[in-house]
């Protein structure tokens, strides 16, 4: 077991008014944290790709669409392209993701049916079995998923006992 001390927990770059600045921690996978970076006065937002293990960071590309206060982010490796990659998709159902070697955005809008994508008390995406997953608020009823390789979208239904208890809790 390593223990580090106060003194050598790793710091990254940071403004010099960090009152005017935030960091999130958007999600984590494979040592690596998604951090995003808000700066209050002038509303610009980065994102940064932060390994602990080697205190390396990088400034990512922004995306195509700037993010808004409230964004959902995944993280995930790709074994068929040996790549990273990030998703995002923000409150207007607009999903994007980059690829770490091409460093580029591109919209990802394939979904499975003419309902767009909408989280459900979600701040992060799970990553599991190569594709991200989150439970889908419109029906409430199915867990989205989204493969990282095919970039095809998939709907999971929820188990019989999930479905009893939300609709005993909500009266559906």
């Amino acid at each position: 077991m390593v223990i580090q001390t106060f003194e050598e927990v790793p710091k990254l770059d940071c403004p010099s008014n960090a009152e005017l600045w935030r960091c999130f921690l958007y999600c984590c996978y494979d040592s690596l944290a998604l951090i995003g970076v808000y700066n209050y006065r002038d509303h610009t937002h980065q994102l940064w790709l932060w390994n602990p293990s080697t205190r390396e960071s990088i400034v990512l590309p922004g995306p195509k669409f700037p993010p808004e206060l409230f964004c959902t982010w995944g993280l995930g490796y790709d074994s068929v392209s040996d790549d990273y990659k990030i998703l995002k998709i923000d409150l207007k159902s607009r999903s994007e993701i980059l690829t770490l070697k091409s460093g580029s955005w591109r919209l990802t809008n394939k979904y499975p049916t003419d309902i767009l994508p909408a989280l459900f008390c979600t701040d992060s995406l799970v990553f599991v079995h190569g594709a991200f997953h989150w439970i889908d608020e419109i029906t409430r009823f199915t867990v989205s998923a989204l493969s990282i390789s095919s970039e095809v979208y998939t709907e999971i239904p929820l188990p019989e006992q999930m479905l009893s208890i939300y609709n005993q809790t909500w009266g559906v």
